[in-house]
């Protein structure tokens, strides 16, 4: 999934300033392709899971204030208005699909 989103986020024209929630970031792979894009975008990031947070905030260090911890929309500041949401669920195989590579 992530490497989908990163191969397609070429296409995507982010202005200088626009206002991008990273929501699921994870370690924070995608944010660090979003500023490679448009180091001059102002990136939010949510996740819910505590050390995919931790990781975000070393990976993407600049960032750090703005990595936001928990579940949905909880953890995102009131009245962000936001430009862009970018996201990359966490994939879960079926348990059909588990099943069925035994």
């Amino acid at each position: 999934m992530t490497a989908f989103l990163l191969k397609r986020l070429r296409r995507l024209h982010i202005a200088p300033g626009a206002e991008v929630l990273d929501f699921c970031c994870g370690s924070g792979t995608i944010a660090q392709a979003l500023l490679q894009l448009q180091p001059r975008a102002a990136l939010h990031l949510a996740e819910a899971d505590a050390l995919a947070v931790e990781a975000a905030r070393c990976n993407v260090s600049e960032l750090a204030e703005r990595c936001y911890l928990g579940d949905g929309w909880g953890p995102v500041p009131a009245g962000l208005s936001l430009d862009h949401i970018i996201l990359s669920p966490p994939v879960q195989p079926s348990v059909s699909a588990l099943t069925a590579s035994s």
